[in-house]
Order: C-alpha cells, then structure tokens, then sequence
C-alpha cells in the first residue's frame, strides 16, 4: 500500500471510530513505532530510531493525558505508571542505542492492546465510562502520520 493511500485509510479510520477503537488504533500504532525503532537500532539507522522512538513517545503521552484521574481512582493511577514506566524505556533504549528496553515497552502495550480489545462495544457502556481524549490545540488530524 502506498503511504499515501494507507494515510488516506487511517485518517479515515479514526474518523469514524469510536472512543475504544481509538485508544485501540493509538496502541498498535506505538506498537508499530517501537517495532520500526527496533529495527532501525538492529539496522545503524540512528536518524529513523529517533524519529519512531519519538513518534511512540508523542502517542504515550496523548494516552497518558486522556487517563481521567478522577473516574479511574487506583486503575488511572497504575495505567499513568505503566505508560510513563514505557516512556523512561524508550528514552533509554534512545539514548543507548538498545532494543533491549523497546520489547520491554512492546510487552506492556501488547498487554494493554489485549486489555482493551476485550472491552465492550461503546454502545455497551454508558457514556460516562467511554474514555475521553483531548484534542491538542492547534492539532489537524493530517499532520499525525505513523
């Protein structure tokens, strides 16, 4: 698929999706960006581990910032844990050159995929357990590329 074509696609898959299968599509996104990074370390290709490293860590953070602290109590709490856990990771395996942390992080996003593909459909919930996730400002949905 040319890049045009599958940014063409995932811009008109999180579009149209629900709240659920955007934190969905975010996570295996992530997924992607690590796997890629690691390959680039196991490559020499220093610029493209930066630049997929970087691009999981702009998604990690999103995630962490839609985490609603007060409707999560203890659950908010570990799940910000985890993605910052994941953050120091890939600021290590960036800064050592080192795959090593990355399947530490792809472990916990797997998880965490796997958590919210067994999560009802959002018609299934009431409203105010759908997850929420800000929309930075000044943000257009065809400058976020994977």
């Amino acid at each position: 698929m040319s890049t045009h074509a599958r940014q063409a696609y995932l811009e008109g898959e999180v579009l149209h999706a629900d709240p659920v299968e955007l934190i969905r599509i975010l996570y295996r996104a992530a997924i992607e960006c690590v796997d890629a990074a690691a390959a680039a370390i196991h490559g020499k290709a220093i610029e493209e581990k930066t630049k997929q490293i970087s691009k999981a860590q702009l998604i990690l953070n999103e995630l962490s910032l839609a985490v609603d602290h007060e409707k999560g109590g203890s659950l908010a709490k570990n799940l910000v844990e985890l993605y910052d856990y994941s953050l120091y990771c890939l600021q290590d395996a960036n800064f050592r050159c080192d795959a090593g942390p990355l399947d530490e992080v792809r472990k916990v996003l797997t998880s965490l995929l796997t958590a919210w593909q067994d999560c009802p459909a959002p018609g299934a919930l009431p409203v105010s357990m759908l997850p929420t996730i800000p929309v930075t400002e000044g943000y257009e949905s065809r400058s976020f590329t994977y």
